[in-house]
């Protein structure tokens, strides 16, 4: 490694930087480094030259005079020779903007100036960004289009003698995998039939509003610093270098939209626990820098809201940094259900913003509150948004956690990086307050392993992490490729026994978790001793599908759920879920055959649906909870008059699952007196379910494992005689026109048919979709009954010794998506 790990890179960095700056870019300054002697020079500082070629290679800018006395009588354009010489030799970028708010529509315009090198027939340039960013994919072909990019040829002004440049056309395309990662979705513009000279430009356009279009939709989540770097090859050989320096853009979040609180949902009496609020913008990012706000927290026993709150408390709100507020110890001294209601108030705005969240206090807790842990956290060391600290801070103030595992991708973290990763955990770690797990995310390919979680347990200054070199000096990462990285690609710890290898020894300090993200974990590998918990939900999806293939396997794991989140947001990320981490047990049973009792109990936030159990077999116990609430009700399938449509489901187990759908709703002979949409698309303002006709409802969304759907309510005593949902399913556009989309190859349509009295029936009338994980589509007629957002009750189980055990799990669903998944309990016979 040279003396690379050192600052700057040490001799051997600042030799190479300083020879990249003098051959590519003709920097004098770095030149002299080599070709000059004495203090501050390659030779004062112990180098030896060994080619004599060196002090020579290079050029200086010759003065007219010089340029007679060396070259005699020859032809050159007046002047073009100091022309050239004064432009930075790979040309330079500007910009129209250097300050962004997520998600907002606008124009982007990047003016390249054709440097000393000219631009050959075949040169091609590239804007590029990282791969995570989830900016609009550019397109095109439509240039009245949204996200419409152009490239517009300006010729420089001409000397004296100067022959005009030749190019006739500048082709651009966008390639969502164009350039190497980080850096991968990239904009290419190719100079095609003639050359540019030095001083020309490109304007290049990202959302060309000059056809009536609304721009580009900038990234959504907010970035310190996102980088947009380009590249050039100047004599078409398909070589790149950077041009620099980078484009750098601060994005940041915009105005108040709604507030989201959280806290634990179970505690028992007496106990402290906290309560952390913060308003967001319309994408989901902490607001900053707001003036003028008051907050106010009341709490109210559930069994009589009219009565006096049991807490009360108001205080006003910073207006620097995020909008937040956290109250470290709130107590609540009896047994019941309570809500907890934070108001907003904005008085420069004259506006209000509340939110109510569920909270039981009982003494038949376990534990006296939950903690909340995010195990699989990535910061700009690899492959997440914003640093480290950034990172960590988050997860104190705004998501509330007690427990982070940091994750670097192992072939992509540098050494010196994951050292100074660790010395800041060392700095942040508070026994009892706040803890923060190092760890790596192995990357091997699914048909080696697929990605796993490595997070080391014990304490890292007095035990330091086996990473990037194990106890025997053996390479402990998957392999080494990044932008600092080696020339040369070699496996190291590969296949995935490899990796158990290297931690088998101590499995007490070592936690393996197989997940499900890019390169999906393959469990036909498993080490009972390493692998105790399954990534079941992440930002990518939810994977019950997973679980369900551990359980028939037998393996015997706890489940979790983490962030994945690459947009700067920890403790959040996960659709339709909510962070946790439970490690399974494991109940031995005596006798050939023997009964067992579960008792369970399930807390919610919007109202249980169904809980229901599995083991290996599939869904064993399935309690309906809508029909059993309506019979509690009085309320009779003849005077229901919603019926629910939902759809979802995963295109694919890999990386790019998400399903895109493109529906409509027809009701035939009753017309639509009021629609609920619930779901994710409640979370995302490019996705839409909306009334189109006194009958009709299109939408489109995207699943990834999950589902969306909408209520649709009828004239009391009226319902449809028949409900039709039709529509298009693709999935997200990796390679090719954004435009086109890209079909389900399976099954690109679906349709289902739906009479009244199919709806009735309980699940009402269901499809599913070929291809893919659990793709489906259901209309069910519901009825207009409150659903228990705390549900208890008991499951009888026969344990059978010839069967070889058990292992059970439940499932608690909420009719608008959001579940609680336990993890299993193992039955093992003596």
């Amino acid at each position: 490694m040279a003396t690379y790990a050192e600052a700057n890179g040490g001799a051997f960095g600042m030799a190479a930087s300083d020879w990249a700056e003098w051959v590519l870019r003709g920097d004098q300054t770095s030149s002299s480094f080599f070709a000059g002697a004495g203090t501050g020079t390659a030779v004062g500082d112990g180098w030896t030259a060994v080619n004599a070629f060196l002090a020579g290679s290079m050029m200086k800018t010759l003065t007219d005079v010089e340029l007679r006395e060396r070259l005699g009588t020859y032809v050159a354009p007046t002047g073009l020779h100091h022309h050239i010489k004064s432009l930075p030799f790979l040309g330079s970028l500007s910009s129209n903007i250097s300050s962004l708010t997520a998600g907002e529509w606008t124009e982007v315009k990047i003016t390249y100036t054709v440097g000393g090198s000219g631009l050959a027939d075949g040169a091609w340039i590239k804007g590029t960004f990282k791969f995570y960013s989830d900016w609009a994919l550019f397109q095109t072909s439509d240039y009245t289009g949204d996200n419409y990019v152009s490239a517009e040829y300006q010729a420089g002004p001409l000397v004296s003698g100067q022959t005009p440049a030749t190019a006739q056309e500048l082709a651009v395309r966008f390639d969502q995998k164009g350039h190497e990662r980080p850096f991968q979705k990239a904009v290419i513009i190719d100079i095609i039939d003639g050359y540019m000279n030095p001083g020309d430009q490109i304007v290049v356009r990202l959302g060309d509003r000059r056809f009536g279009a609304k721009g580009t939709r900038t990234q959504t989540f907010v970035e310190d610093d996102f980088r947009m770097r380009w590249y050039i090859d100047p004599v078409g050989s398909s070589r790149f270098e950077a041009i620099k320096p980078d484009l750098v853009f601060d994005i940041h979040s915009g105005p108040i939209n709604h507030l989201k609180a959280h806290s634990p949902r179970l505690v028992t009496p007496g106990t402290p626990f906290p309560i952390y609020v913060h308003a967001r913008d319309l994408w989901g990012n902490v607001t900053t820098n707001q003036e003028g706000l008051s907050l106010k927290l009341t709490i109210f026993n559930d069994t009589d809201q009219k009565q006096s709150p049991v807490i009360a408390e108001a205080t006003m709100i910073s207006s620097v940094g995020w909008t937040h507020a956290a109250f470290k110890s709130v107590v609540l001294k009896d047994e019941g259900d309570y809500t907890i209601e934070f108001i907003l108030k904005s008085l420069k705005r004259n506006s209000e913003y509340s939110t109510r969240e569920p909270i039981s206090v009982s003494t038949s807790s376990l534990v006296p509150r939950t903690l909340f842990a995010d195990l699989h956290v990535h910061s700009n060391d690899t492959v997440g948004t914003n640093n480290s600290e950034y990172k960590f801070s988050y997860a104190q103030k705004i998501a509330g956690l007690d427990i982070v595992g940091y994750t670097a991708n192992d072939f992509n973290i540098t050494a010196a990086k994951w050292e100074s990763t660790l010395s800041l955990i060392h700095t942040i770690n508070q026994e009892g307050e706040f803890i923060v797990f190092p760890g790596t995310e192995w990357c091997g390919n699914s048909a080696v392993g697929g990605d796993h979680n490595v997070v080391f347990l014990d304490d890292p200054v007095t035990n330091p992490p086996e990473f990037p070199l194990d106890r025997q000096g053996n390479v402990a990462r998957s392999f080494e490729w990044n932008e600092d990285g080696p020339a040369e690609l070699q496996p190291g710890a590969w296949p995935l026994d490899e990796l158990y290898a290297t931690y088998a020894h101590s499995p007490e300090t070592h936690l393996l978790i197989p997940q499900v993200g890019g390169r999906r974990c393959n469990l036909g590998w498993h080490h009972p001793r390493l692998e105790r918990l399954l990534e079941i939900g992440s930002a990518w999806g939810q994977f019950e599908w997973l679980l369900q293939d551990a359980v028939k396997r037998g393996w015997k794991m706890g489940v979790c759920a983490n962030s994945d989140e690459h947009r700067g947001r920890c403790g959040g990320g996960v659709p339709g879920t909510a962070v946790f981490a439970q490690q399974g047990d494991e109940v031995v049973f005596e006798g050939e055959n023997q009964s067992a009792t579960l008792n369970y109990a399930f807390f919610g936030a919007r109202g249980f649906s169904s809980i229901q159990a599995y083991d290996a077999s599939g869904c064993i116990f399935d309690r309906d909870l809508q029909h059993e609430t309506a019979v509690l009700s009085n309320s009779t399938p003849s005077s229901w008059n919603t019926v629910r449509i939902t759809w979802g489901g995963a295109r694919l187990y890999d990386r790019y699952r998400e399903a895109v759908w493109d529906g409509s709703i027809q009701c035939d002979r009753a017309e639509i007196l009021e629609m609920q949409p619930f779901g994710g698309v409640s979370d995302v303002p490019e996705e839409a379910i909306s009334q189109i006709g006194p009958q009709s409802v299109a939408f489109h969304t995207r699943t990834s494992g999950d589902f969306d759907g909408v209520d649709l309510a009828f004239e009391a005593g009226s319902h449809p005689e028949k409900i039709v949902i039709a529509g298009k399913l693709g999935g997200y556009v990796k390679v090719g026109d954004a435009l086109k989309g890209n079909p389900h190859k399976a099954q690109p349509k679906f349709k289902l048919e739906a009479r009244w009295d199919e709806a009735l029936k309980p699940g009402g009338k269901k499809i599913d979709i070929k291809g893919g994980a659990n793709l489906f589509v259901r209309a069910e007629a519901v009825p207009n009954v409150t659903l228990p957002k705390r549900v208890e009750g008991s499951l009888d189980l026969v344990l059978k010794r010839n069967a070889g055990g058990r292992d059970v799990y439940f499932v608690g669903r909420e009719w608008d998506g959001g579940k609680v998944i336990t993890s299993p309990l193992f039955f093992v016979p003596s």
